[in-house]
């Protein structure tokens, strides 16, 4: 505010001192010193205005600094103000012994735990681990800053806590509810989604899969994607494919394949228009009608699928043309497909 260097600020301080115009102390170690003005100065300050170059210029700067500092009493404040000041100056060892001595004094504080969980993120290395733990007490108390939830956020990433990700990002909608958070639930399912693939869980991958999908067109619909359509469509269209092609890895056999024209057909109607992959199904959808031809005997219930799945094929035809699809030759393949399976019946 004054705009003075380090070595003037702190000759004036020490000149103040002189004549006990202001006084130091604190009772919690680091961070500086806490500075005092004698009540009595007030009194003073239509003659101090007098000696001051400029005193409009530093009152607005004052005015400034009040309003975007935290307000929560003098000492809770204080603390926090001289924390962020050691992370702003790379001393988070320090701020760290700040907040924990804070927060030992003042145990049920919400801010003062947040305050803890943002210089745990901090530390080298950090701790998300600890911060985790300080942000859901900070939660549990009440706290409102903010900041809460994107720190909160980055620990869970920093953690790799995928369920615990899309928990936070669903508390964060509480407050806020905006595209990031769907895109961020969205990433942690499919990476749920690849985990239960590497590790052979070919059904929760699945699930995890049209989860992430469900949660992009649930925030289209509700018009929370201001800013990130083309990422979530890119994630959504990521997720489609991967559940057809989940869907093709669990049912090999052809007397199965039916399942993967009815994983096609549900990623259409979730938004799937990757050529290769409707065509995919479709052919699957052909090919496990030749194999129930090829049991050499009557199979009712079959038969209602394929009626069914006929009439899929025609609603995607009519979709597709309907929306000027401009892979043209795919679309004529599975009109042949949709032909060829109904003269079945």
């Amino acid at each position: 505010m004054t705009e003075s260097n380090d070595t003037l600020l702190r000759d004036d301080i020490a000149e103040l001192r002189k004549y006990h115009l202001v006084a130091s102390g604190s009772d919690i170690p680091r961070g500086g010193t806490a500075l005092v003005v004698p009540s009595g100065i007030r009194l003073m300050i239509d003659q101090v205005k007098s000696h001051v170059r400029d005193p409009k210029r530093l009152e607005r700067a004052c005015s400034t600094a009040r309003a975007s500092s935290p307000q929560l009493g003098t000492d809770h404040g204080d603390t926090i103000n001289r924390a962020i000041a050691l992370l702003r100056a790379n001393k988070a060892d320090e701020a760290l012994e700040l907040a924990q001595i804070a927060n030992k004094k003042y145990r049920d504080n919400p801010d003062l735990k947040c305050l803890l969980g943002r210089v745990h993120l901090r530390t080298t290395p950090p701790d998300p681990r600890s911060a985790d733990i300080a942000f859901r007490k900070a939660h549990e108390l009440g706290c409102n800053r903010a900041e809460l939830m994107s720190l909160w956020i980055e620990a869970k990433k920093q953690l790799q806590d995928w369920v615990g990700l899309i928990e936070v990002t669903r508390l964060a909608d509480k407050r806020v509810p905006v595209a990031q958070n769907s895109h961020t639930r969205a990433h942690a399912f499919e990476t749920l989604g690849d985990l239960a693939t590497n590790r052979g869980d070919t059904g929760g991958a699945a699930k995890h899969y049209i989860e992430g999908v469900v949660e992009i067109n649930n925030a289209f619909e509700r018009g929370q994607v201001r800013g990130r359509v083309p990422e979530l469509k890119d994630l959504r269209d990521s997720l489609l494919e991967k559940y057809v092609r989940i869907a093709e890895r669990s049912w090999p056999d052809p007397d199965e394949y039916l399942n993967v024209w009815l994983a096609t057909f549900e990623a259409f109607k979730f938004g799937l228009r990757h050529p290769a992959l409707l065509k995919l199904g479709a052919e699957r959808f052909q090919s496990w009608w030749s194999a129930v031809e090829g049991r050499g005997r009557d199979d009712p219930k079959a038969g209602t699928h394929l009626r069914r799945g006929v009439d899929n094929l025609g609603s995607m035809v009519d979709k597709l043309t309907a929306e000027q699809w401009p892979y043209s030759g795919v679309l004529a393949s599975l009109q042949r497909v949709k032909s060829l399976l109904s003269s079945k019946f």
